[in-house]
């Protein structure tokens, strides 16, 4: 009976009762825990030492409280431990006081000595008890909020991070902490052996002299151990050498003239090198003062550059650039993302003033940092091309480099773009782009729902067994990307779901929701989409293309909190509501193109329809200017693509069923070719079916309407179905006629237009075109059928019916033809 004497306390059940819920389960938890560990699995065993353990008043309040209904369907019948637990469970749970819980996380804050992770974990504990509807976004506001570090509440207040970026950054800013403070420490332990190097001397020169201003004199020749100048009477911060690197043994703290480590064999007199390098030290003194204030609200980046060190010139592109009017001779150097300079070429310029800084800069395949002055803006000019950038001043007697950036923008070099295009450079510029499920910035939807619909809760559509576990599984992954979360309290709406085996992987499924009763009571938003006719219009002249696709384009805008009632839906797991736009909201496809081309406006060049994104360019230029603001901006509005589906930098592209060039446009090829190896339709629905992929195309066929009257005949209800020779040489003449579709042209403002028209027994044709230099562009083919009682017209009639249909149907024209 050893496991009777286990240390598991009783519950005290005479503390605040308003958190009794909170210590009740709390105490379940350490108590379960106990019993796994001592491996009691005995239902009876269990149930005996839960009220043994919870003590005498727990005891004796189960013995009164009344029993609990069991479920009799219930499989496997619960334990007698498990109806013991939930008897006690539904006593204590009312006990949890929701406001008081919530009044407890407000008034949690980040103790002196706590890491970010513990300060973290705590509110994750607290929150359990307080219901939120976004957890997350509560524990990050109250991170920043109550953290310790300033700078961490900033980074929180002006970024709008999420909260994992915010508990990285706080990582972050402890790490550095740790390592300034292991510095500081020695530092600290340098300037104490300098402190009583300095009073030593002092008290040798007063017993032998005690001449004042002979014992002044000595002190001022005093020598730094650090810089190896004068002694800084203000302080070890005053020290040239603070917070530097040395360019001997990569410490901080000391020049490598004065450097103390093992095989340094870098003379301590006064050379050549030594006079510069005071020099340059002199110059990092005077301009970077309140350096340690900059560096307390600024966090440190990186830099790595492909060299520093004297190079052979002959073996590297340089040239001569003048930066702020003075000529510098700049190695070009395509492998570093900054401009540098040393301080000896910074002093000739004549620039009085440098930034403070605390970029971290590298070079190639080392991990010795450079000794930074500071940084300046300045001007570069090269022949006719200017530009503006920041440049880094180092010490030592380094090459000055010019950054790829600055050489693309002063001509200075030209991307080969035989292995990688400038497309692809851009995309790898943002690599977030291409990482999971974005959540576009400071949008929330609302969806107008009309509150005066009566709600629909379905009954739960039984799953089969043999995909429940699938399904739980994309539940599961749902959850995880914050697209889903779990239900709770009332639901007066309640959708079924429909499940779907994805063609790629039949063991994976897409997990639908029926809410055709749900969207009754949605309002429809009407926002207009864009035609393939306003896309012709806009990509005359257009000769570079690339296509972006947002990466599960609607699950990337949330949905406001008030709106995720309406969107719950029943599975065997449970109710689970959406937390971002879904698929099944009638009103989704209208919000989602608004959202996202108010996202994407006023960039030239750029046309979406839902989640594709064209980018176009009359030249490549223009193209790939609008493809880096399209990127810069997803990104900036944490927005992610599919890679797998974005086709970049091409001169023709596919989009939605045409294929687009700089000489026009023309059906899909695999489009035309599913259709010319179609095999004869059997029966009314094949129909249909052909005739909707000839309509989607029509604009490519003439007098569609008229060929394709024999088998729009076959449609009719009241006909009876009965394939002739009639519909099979009218299926086959219009396989040859797609099969030879001619590109169309794009409309082009500048040119005339003319608009041609005819009128035959049973259809209506229009031809749009337009000439130039003596050449006759077609632009789009139009037909339409006539109905019975327009067949009855007269011809004059009908051709005056051509003219005013095609008037309005193509909206575009300067002069109208017709046969009579």
């Amino acid at each position: 009976m050893e496991f009777l004497t286990a240390p598991v306390p009783i519950f005290n059940m005479q503390d605040d009762a308003s958190s009794m819920g909170s210590r009740w389960e709390k105490w379940l938890n350490r108590f379960e825990n106990y019993l796994l560990a001592a491996g009691i699995d005995n239902e009876e065993r269990q149930k005996a030492m839960l009220l043994h353990y919870a003590g005498e008043q727990v005891h004796d309040l189960f013995l009164t409280l009344p029993d609990i209904t069991v479920n009799p369907t219930e499989t496997p019948a619960p334990s007698a431990y498990l109806v013991a637990k939930r008897k006690l469970n539904k006593y204590f749970h009312p006990k949890v006081n929701r406001e008081f819980e919530i009044f407890n996380f407000r008034q949690c804050k980040q103790e002196e000595n706590e890491v970010i992770d513990t300060f973290y974990t705590r509110l994750l504990k607290l929150s359990k008890t307080c219901s939120f509807t976004n957890t997350n976004e509560e524990i990050k506001s109250q991170i920043i909020m109550k953290t310790k570090y300033t700078q961490l509440r900033k980074y929180g207040l002006t970024e709008q991070p999420s909260l994992d970026d915010l508990l990285a950054r706080g990582r972050t800013i402890e790490a550095t902490r740790k390592q300034l403070a292991a510095i500081e420490d020695e530092h600290k332990q340098i300037e104490k052996c300098n402190r009583m190097h300095q009073n030593k001397n002092r008290s040798n020169t007063s017993q032998k002299n005690r001449n004042p201003d002979q014992n002044r004199d000595h002190q001022i020749q005093s020598k730094c151990k650090n810089c190896g100048g004068t002694w800084h009477t203000n302080g070890r911060q005053s020290c040239p050498a603070y917070q530097l690197n040395c360019r001997s043994c990569g410490k901080i703290g000391h020049f490598a003239k004065v450097c103390m480590s093992k095989g340094n064999q870098r003379p301590q007199h006064n050379t050549r090198n030594s006079r510069t390098h005071t020099q340059r030290a002199r110059v990092n003194f005077n301009e970077t003062q309140n350096q340690e204030e900059f560096n307390s609200d600024h966090s440190e980046t990186s830099f790595q550059i492909t060299t520093i060190q004297k190079v052979n010139k002959v073996n590297l592109p340089t040239t001569q650039v003048k930066l702020n009017g003075t000529s510098v001779d700049f190695i070009i150097d395509t492998g570093s993302s900054i401009n540098l300079i040393n301080a000896e070429t910074y002093k000739n310029l004549g620039i009085h003033k440098l930034l403070p800084d605390n970029t971290t800069i590298l070079p190639y395949n080392t991990m010795k940092r450079l000794e930074l002055v500071g940084k300046f803006k300045g001007k570069f000019v090269h022949n006719k091309s200017e530009t503006e950038a920041d440049v880094y001043v180092v010490q030592g007697d380094g090459e000055a480099l010019l950054s790829y950036e600055t050489s693309v923008k002063l001509n200075l070099i030209h991307v080969s773009l035989n292995n990688k295009t400038i497309s692809e450079i851009s995309l790898s510029e943002y690599p977030n782009l291409t990482k999971g499920i974005g959540n576009l910035k400071h949008v929330k939807v609302m969806l107008h729902i009309d509150e005066t619909i009566t709600p629909v809760a379905h009954k739960h559509r039984r799953i089969p067994i043999h995909l429940r576990k699938a399904v739980e599984a994309e539940l599961k992954r749902l959850e995880q990307q914050d697209i889903i979360e779990k239900a709770t309290g009332p639901t007066p709406w309640v959708s079924p779901i429909v499940i779907i085996p994805r063609t790629s992987n039949p063991n994976q499924i897409r997990l639908c929701v029926d809410m055709r009763e749900a969207n009754k009571a949605i309002k429809r938003e009407r926002h207009p989409t864009p035609t393939i006719d306003d896309i012709l219009s806009e990509l005359n002249g257009a000769t570079t293309f690339s296509k972006i696709d947002l990466k599960d384009g609607y699950h990337q805008l949330t949905l406001h909190e008030n709106s995720r009632y309406i969107t719950v839906f029943s599975t065997h797991a449970g109710l689970y509501r959406y937390k971002r736009l879904s698929f099944g909201i009638n009103s989704a496809a209208e919000i989602f193109q608004n959202i996202i081309r108010q996202t994407l406006i006023n960039i030239q060049g750029v046309i979406n329809v839902s989640d594709d994104i064209l980018i176009y360019g009359k030249s490549k230029e223009k193209h790939d200017q609008a493809l880096r603001i399209v990127l810069e901006r997803l990104n900036a509005n944490n927005l992610t693509i599919n890679l797998r589906k974005c086709v970049l930098n091409k001169d023709k592209i596919k989009f939605f069923g045409y294929v687009f060039s700089k000489d026009g446009v023309h059906p899909d090829p695999e489009k035309i070719k599913s259709v010319v190896n179609l095999e004869t339709p059997t029966n009314v629905h094949e129909v249909h079916s052909l005739l909707g992929i000839l309509n989607y195309v029509g604009k490519f066929l003439p007098n569609l309407a008229t060929n394709t009257q024999v088998l729009r005949e076959l449609t009719n209800k009241r006909k009876k179905w009965e394939w002739s020779d009639a519909h099979e040489k009218a299926f086959k003449f219009l396989k040859k006629q797609l099969s030879n579709a001619q590109k169309l042209a794009y409309f082009d403002v500048n040119k005339n237009t003319h608009l041609y028209v005819d009128a035959g027994p049973i259809g209506l044709g229009a031809i749009l075109s337009q000439e130039a230099n003596n050449k006759t562009e077609i632009i789009a083919y139009a037909s339409r059928t006539l109905t019975q009682v327009e067949q009855r017209y007269s011809q004059i009639e009908k051709e005056t019916l051509a003219a005013t249909w095609a008037f309005s149907h193509l909206s575009i024209w300067n002069n109208i033809y017709s046969t009579h």
